[in-house]
């Protein structure tokens, strides 16, 4: 049986709205840094609301699809990153979260974390770039 580190580090592989499978149509997993990274997407990219048995999953970027990426649109993204994240038990602290945008418009954004993960012992920086994503 595998153990309880191994299986919280693995998922299933996700490609934008379905699951991806291999040659053989078994279904792909994911583990590590990359399985956390997808996991953190996949929250920023859920509306709060839509997943009747987790309510308030979600952070909701296409919230801010049309707004200008002023500092009070950064700090309103980052506070809800900081109210999510925290409630994956993967993540044992968020350090810092940065966003960028091209031209200050919210078609380029690139979402920058850094985080302290569960068996890893240096912080690890996350780097989720978002264009056409809406």
């Amino acid at each position: 049986m595998a153990n309880i580190t191994e299986i919280l580090k693995t998922d299933l592989r996700h490609q934008k709205d379905f699951v991806k499978t291999d040659s053989g149509g078994d279904l792909q997993t994911i583990s590590g840094l990359d399985n956390i990274k997808e996991a953190i997407l996949r929250r920023i990219m859920t509306e709060p609301g839509t997943l009747a048995h987790r309510p308030n999953y979600g952070i909701g970027l296409k919230q801010f699809q049309n707004s200008p990426m002023t500092i009070a649109t950064q700090q309103a993204i980052a506070k809800r990153l900081q109210e999510q994240l925290v409630t994956d038990s993967r993540i044992s602290e968020l350090l810092s979260v940065s966003i960028d945008s091209e031209d200050r418009t919210p078609d380029k954004v690139i979402i920058k974390i850094s985080v302290k993960l569960e068996g890893y012992d240096e912080p690890q920086m996350l780097e989720i770039p978002f264009g056409e994503v809406f």
